[in-house]
């Protein structure tokens, strides 16, 4: 570099150093282009990677500047896609703005970055050589656009998926193009686009075209800059590295237009059927209508996701009524939709009988749809009831058995849902699995034995009373095949009578529950019977690992009044400890006694009235003796919570949302918490 523009660097950077005597000392780590490697290809000086030696920094409105040998600055500008989590920064640069070959300072200003104290990082620089061809220059002297569309020698409003089309005096000499608009205001880069997905081939003489991706608006106090640059090749490097020659740069100046995109007033009342509110499990189920508020043309109807990628539906599906108010969506007959054994997703895009697009809950402007869901088993694989048996008549049913339609092998999947109903569709309970003892998850035929009853007590299944009943399993409760590449199982309802002739016996009487309440605390923390300054959380210690059962705590005074409540949540330090937590610390001097109702505690295998054991009533003594608050054990550690299913309730939750949940059974850490 020439000695000039080293000594003007080196004395701003000493300034700075000096002004700000305090900013902190940082490195950039696994920078990307780096310093120890010559750039010889233009694409290397777009963007600047890094990641920073210290944790917890944050950007500021700073940016890196490179500088030619010149000391003309290329300020750059930050990626959205900066990821400070990881510390790690991304900047973008107008790659026209690199000219020449040479030397290129790249310079982190002071204040660049702060950490959590807002002190400032120290400024940095780094020297590279650059070894490019010249990026000014084309193959051809007489090149020029012949037409543009969108016309830029016009103010440009709104690009939403704008499809750009170049013609020039040399199309059969371009293979990729790219676009890049500048902000003159701020000197963003406003969009960098390219053709590369087209994958144009040299030697067509037809348009350049190509899809720009996003929505932009331009704001009519501002003007942009437009640069084409025209590759002689596919890519604008080859695949050894070297780049490829540029056939022409095109640059244009254009004024943004204020005027935003607009909506259509009219609205999409209802669709039927509802989303999710049927399982589509026959062809003729798959016909659905949209009812629009005035008068439509549904130009779109597709699916996300179908045989290759989105799965856009001819028109000879969709038909509407005269006034075009409205339409229906005919898949009888799709062969896509009858793979499904999950979520239908049908989108939907309207436009009213001016153009303007109706607004729906997704997409961007100009591509707005409306969204709906359906379960769908069409593509699923059947499973039958074999015991009792559709629109049987028994005395009395103690386990239900399903199977495997075509006696393939399945796996029980914790998805669906699984019940037995009463004549007016109530559920009296969901049926438990259990793993079977030989610990063999896939079999062709199901028992099952349990119920989680309304209360969420898991007893037998002991149906006497007489009525009519319904088993229901919904789509997907089981697995056919490899977890992923398999297919899940239809829906299937199986009626049948009871008579009431039984008597009310209990088939399996199980465990006298007297006999159960012997789990109880062999330490406790402060120690029963102590004196305390005050007291809010207690540390219980049993010889097994513990299980939480639900039931509240409750405080009381001498005088047997009601001071404050409490709950029990897990130490998530030791499995054979429980934090007995009160809602509000109790301080006042005086005797108080603390109730755990019996059965709140439970050894980790313990089902009411069948095995395991759990606690008789706890009862803690504290004498209060005044002041502030004592230490007692940190009740902060958090936990993913899960419901029955095995599906996500809460990421990280504390006790105190544990605490908070709805009434029902969880799982945390493994282990169950019965919220009541």
């Amino acid at each position: 570099m020439p000695m000039k523009i080293r000594q003007l660097l080196s004395f701003a950077v000493a300034s700075t150093v000096v002004a700000s005597a305090s900013a902190f000392e940082w490195d950039p780590a696994v920078m990307q282009p780096n310093p120890s490697v010559e750039v010889t290809q233009a694409y290397m000086l777009e963007t600047l990677k890094f990641a920073s030696n210290t944790s917890g920094l944050s950007t500021t409105d700073l940016v890196p500047i490179w500088t030619d040998e010149d000391g003309n600055e290329i300020p750059g500008v930050l990626s959205p896609s900066t990821d400070p989590t990881w510390d790690e920064y991304l900047y973008n640069f107008n790659l026209s703005d690199f000219k020449s070959n040479g030397e290129y300072t790249l310079i982190f200003p002071e204040g660049l970055l702060v950490n959590a104290d807002g002190e400032k990082s120290a400024a940095k620089q780094f020297y590279f050589t650059v070894a490019l061809q010249e990026l000014a220059k084309g193959m051809f002297d007489d090149f020029k656009i012949l037409s543009l569309s969108p016309d830029l020698s016009e103010p440009q409003g709104l690009w939403s998926d704008q499809k750009i089309i170049v013609n020039t005096n040399h199309n059969d000499a371009i293979g990729l193009a790219k676009l890049f608009v500048k902000d003159n205001s701020t000197g963003d880069i406003y969009i960098n686009s390219s053709s590369f997905y087209t994958g144009r081939t040299l030697g067509n003489d037809s348009p350049i075209e190509w899809e720009v991706a996003n929505t932009y608006k331009f704001t009519d106090d501002r003007t942009y800059t437009a640069e084409f640059v025209f590759y002689n090749g596919k890519d604008d490097h080859t695949e050894d590295g070297a780049e490829t020659p540029i056939v022409a740069r095109e640059y244009y100046t254009f004024t943004g237009k204020g005027e935003g995109f607009k909506y259509s007033s009219l609205q999409l009342l209802s669709i039927d059927p509802e989303p999710m509110t049927l399982t589509i499990s026959e062809p003729s189920q798959a016909v659905f209508t949209y009812t629009f508020s005035g008068p439509v043309n549904v130009y779109q109807a597709s699916t996300p996701q179908g045989l290759f990628g989105e799965n856009i539906y001819p028109e000879t599906y969709l038909s509407s009524n005269e006034d075009k108010t409205v339409w229906t969506l005919d898949l009888s007959n799709d062969d896509y939709i009858k793979t499904i054994d999950a979520i239908l997703t049908i989108n939907i895009y309207a436009r009213d009988m001016d153009g303007y697009q109706l607004k729906g809950d997704f997409g961007l402007e100009k591509e707005s749809c409306f969204v709906g869901e359906w379960v769908c088993d069409l593509g699923a694989k059947s499973i039958v009831v074999a015991s009792p048996k559709n629109g049987e008549t028994l005395d009395r049913v103690t386990e239900i058995v399903v199977k495997s339609e075509n006696g393939e092998p399945m796996t029980w999947s914790w998805n669906g849902q699984a019940e037995i109903q009463n004549m007016l569709g109530e559920a009296l309970g969901t049926l438990v699995y259990e793993v079977p003892e030989n610990d063999e998850v896939s079999a062709t035929e199901f028992r099952f034995t349990k119920i989680m009853d309304n209360d969420w007590n898991v007893v037998p299944i002991n149906i006497v009373a007489e009525g009519s009943y319904v088993i229901y399993f919904g789509p997907g409760c089981f697995n056919f095949g490899e977890q992923f590449e398999g297919s899940a199982s239809k829906s299937v309802y199986s009626g049948f009578q009871v008579t009431g002739k039984a008597d009310d016996t209990p088939v399996n009487p199980g465990i006298d529950p007297a006999e159960q309440e012997t789990f109880n605390f062999i330490e406790s923390d402060p120690a029963n019977g102590s004196n305390v300054e005050s007291i809010q959380t207690i540390r219980l210690t049993f010889p097994a690992a513990v299980a939480l059962n639900g039931g509240d705590v409750t405080v009381y005074n001498a005088n047997n009044e009601v001071v404050t409540g409490g709950y029990c949540d897990l130490d998530w330090d030791d499995w054979n400890a429980i934090l007995v937590i009160l809602d509000t610390p109790v301080t006042a001097s005086g005797s108080y006694e603390i109730v755990l109702p019996a059965r709140c505690i439970t050894t980790e295998g313990f089902e009411e009235g069948m095995t395991g054991s759990c606690n008789p009533e706890i009862r803690l003594s504290y004498t209060i003796l005044g002041g502030s608050a004592i230490g007692t054990v940190d009740a902060t550690s958090t936990s993913d919570v899960y419901d029955m299913q095995g599906r996500v309730v809460l990421r990280n939750a504390s006790s105190a949302d544990t605490k908070a949940l709805n009434k029902g059974i969880y799982i945390v850490n493994g282990k169950k918490l019965v919220v009541k």
